[in-house]
């Protein structure tokens, strides 16, 4: 008797909760696609822009290393903030160049969602048709929606 209770309280436990955790199938309609193109493309331009800058100050800062001038120091001697700065400018560069690179697949994304939001949205085409051999020229138009 105990036994078959607590198998009915387990299964009734283990029902509510798949019921109450459940995964809920997102609906994905024109709004959601075209709210996502907008948020990756801000998304991709600002990674353009970091990415841009990023490699424009690494341009910058190996500018001024190639064309720096060492003779305070002593020929033989490497100066450890010589060694960071040719570090950081590689990190720089290299980073930037890898953020502005990542852009473009970001850019894509963003237009395969607003081409999809475009699909899924209904639209209203109105088209002019006149009707030959008739004497007065009667123009009817014709609507065709998309879903």
């Amino acid at each position: 008797m105990f036994l078959k209770k607590l198998v009915v309280v387990l299964l009734t436990i283990s029902v509510s909760c798949s019921v109450a955790f459940a995964q809920t199938e997102e609906v994905r309609n024109a709004e959601y696609y075209l709210d996502s193109s907008i948020k990756k493309r801000k998304t991709a331009k600002k990674m353009l822009i970091f990415g841009a800058t990023g490699v424009v100050v690494g341009s910058g800062l190996l500018t001024y290393l190639l064309y720096y001038d060492g003779s305070s120091h002593g020929s033989d001697v490497i100066d450890p903030l010589t060694l960071g700065a040719v570090s950081a400018t590689g990190v720089t560069l290299i980073g930037g160049s890898l953020l502005s690179l990542g852009s473009i697949p970001v850019f894509i994304v963003s237009k395969k969602h607003k081409e999809k939001a475009l699909l899924l949205e209904p639209t209203i085409n109105t088209t002019r048709i006149t009707i030959p051999n008739t004497k007065s020229k009667i123009a009817t138009v014709a609507v065709r929606i998309h879903f």
